[in-house]
């Protein structure tokens, strides 16, 4: 290798390239900010420039870390333009892996046949988990079938080439922890350093709101980023978070055992507890409760497993000491974040009604009084009723969204035991309130979706890679550090996904599938070896 060729892969190392794309980001920000990211035509040339910098990857594995870091980004541009850019994506990315096996080859590329090596790539990623691939087809395949039924035909068939497309790019991401030594760590740090502008910008939306000033946040004090709604936001910290212990951990347990860890910058407690900090203070103050229950879930999972496997003399006390000390770095990550929330006063929710809520069910709203005339208000608005004399106090009520969720379930029911075996198509609860509704649980919807054949491949989807863990722990007297690590991210990571989606609908929801091809990438390496690959 030549002493330039040296110099130009240095420069496009993963470290300049997270820097370039948070760069990237801020701008894009600040064109949405200001209004100018409306403008379909700047709407193109954010995408175009997304491709550009796509192709001017020097290694094919800076594309894999732009499509997982641009989860933030693509929040912002039209349904339309969000599936052009996966697809964008994709052919990239198909085209840089042969590009770089016919030159390794030894081959000219001008005398290569493109298209017979890309048939032979793709049966290649077929053959290498024939499992996943089948789950994947398998709910394509009961969306199709619910057509047949579908109240809203033409908006189902556009929700279904979405669904295809996020598969792919699920299998994609799969894909390429499959073929990489290091591929899941690089897709993971990618994931970390994308929350980076979201949770700066969520934490603006705030602060913009509190003075009055432009927060484009679709529900008042309560940040959502580029996502749709707070809740997604929640979804995506919650994951962030999860990744981050696990970081934390991976950093712990393998330096004890003075095992290989990959060099990168990302890899030091500092970084990740900063990280951590800000990540816990976007999941305070979207107040998203259901990502709240999921973390919170992930943690005790993550906890019981060391426990039990503590106590059947599988883990360690040296393990066990190590996992409790990235534990209390992590949860003083989030004692830190919830201090500087109150401090700060950067929610104006009253955030333990909000937590107790979620056991109780009732939360409290700020009332007007004056003689027989009772309001509802905000708190922004408290002052401005206090000078035209009103009273103002303070009451619990059942939370509405309940209600709500329970109305919703009663009208999908009604519609789903006319179509329980075949159902009716993605988007199909369009038709319960005349809007985009969704069912406000992933599982219903999948039922209501794609049937039983839907609702099937997606349970083992989410199962099969906690019973192959599962196998391995119980097969095994003791338990390495990748083992551990293992259950960490799998177990962390599909409690998040589960637990919010009692409560939401995510099916088209990039972070999930990402989150699913990573872990069967892992799950499907953990079998070949049927023991502990490096993570």
């Amino acid at each position: 290798m030549t002493k330039n060729s040296k110099k130009k892969s240095k420069f496009w190392q993963p470290s300049f390239y997270y820097k370039l794309n948070l760069l990237f980001l801020g701008f894009v920000f600040l064109l949405n900010y200001f209004g100018i990211l409306e403008s379909e035509l700047l709407q193109y040339l954010v995408v175009i420039l997304v491709f550009i910098t796509c192709f001017l990857s020097i290694e094919l594995g800076l594309i894999a870390l732009f499509f997982t870091q641009s989860l933030d980004l693509i929040q912002f541009v039209e349904l339309r333009l969000y599936q052009w850019l996966i697809v964008g994506l994709i052919i990239a990315l198909l085209v840089r892996f042969i590009q770089t096996k016919i030159i390794q080859s030894g081959k000219k590329q001008k005398q290569a046949n493109l298209f017979k090596a890309l048939l032979v790539r793709l049966f290649i990623l077929y053959k290498s988990s024939p499992t996943f691939f089948w789950l994947l087809v398998f709910l394509l395949i009961g969306s199709l079938i619910g057509l047949s039924g579908s109240p809203v035909l033409a908006f189902s068939v556009k929700q279904t080439l979405v669904l295809g497309l996020v598969l792919l790019a699920s299998y994609l991401v799969y894909y390429w922890v499959r073929v990489k030594r290091f591929g899941a760590d690089d897709l993971l740090e990618a994931f970390i350093w994308s929350s980076v502008p979201v949770g700066l910008y969520s934490i603006f939306q705030n602060i913009a709101h509190e003075f009055n000033f432009k927060s484009l946040e679709v529900m008042p004090a309560r940040p959502n980023a580029g996502f749709y709604e707070p809740d997604w936001l929640g979804i995506y910290t919650a994951l962030v978070l999860v990744i981050c212990l696990f970081k934390l951990t991976q950093m712990q347990l393998k330096q004890a055992d003075n095992e290989t860890i990959k060099p990168t910058w990302l890899l030091n407690r500092l970084n990740l507890f900063l990280i951590s900090f800000l990540n816990f203070i976007v999941l305070i103050i979207s107040v998203a409760r259901a990502s709240w229950v999921g973390l919170i879930a992930a943690v005790l999972g993550i906890w019981f497993f060391v426990s039990l496997g503590w106590a059947l003399k599988k883990i360690s006390i040296s393990k066990l000491r190590r996992l409790g000390q990235a534990m209390g770095l992590f949860l003083l990550s989030f004692a830190v974040a919830f201090a500087t929330v109150v401090v700060l006063k950067l929610s104006r929710f009253n955030l333990t009604d909000r937590a107790l809520s979620i056991y109780t069910q009732e939360h409290i709203i700020t009332k007007a009084r004056k003689g027989d005339h009772v309001v509802k208000i905000d708190l922004e608005e408290i002052e401005h009723y206090q000078r035209r004399g009103y009273e103002i106090f303070e009451t619990k009520i059942q939370d509405e969204n309940i209600e709500a969720r329970q109305q919703a379930f009663s009208t999908n029911w009604e519609l789903t035991k006319k179509h329980w075996l075949a159902g009716q198509g993605q988007g199909s609860t369009l038709s319960q309130r005349g809007y985009l509704h969704n069912a406000n649980n992933i599982f219903y919807e999948w039922l209501i979706a794609a049937g039983i054949t839907g609702l099937a491949a997606f349970l083992l989807l989410l199962a099969l890679p906690i019973l192959s863990l599962l196998r391995v722990f119980f097969r095994r007297g003791q338990i390495n550090s990748s083992i551990i690590l293992n259950y960490i991210l799998f177990i962390g990571a599909l409690s998040v996904v589960i637990i919010t989606n009692l409560f939401n609908s995510g099916i088209f929801f990039l972070p999930i599938w990402l989150t699913v091809g990573l872990i069967w990438g892992i799950k499907v390496n953990l079998d070949r070896s049927d023991s502990t690959q490096s993570i």
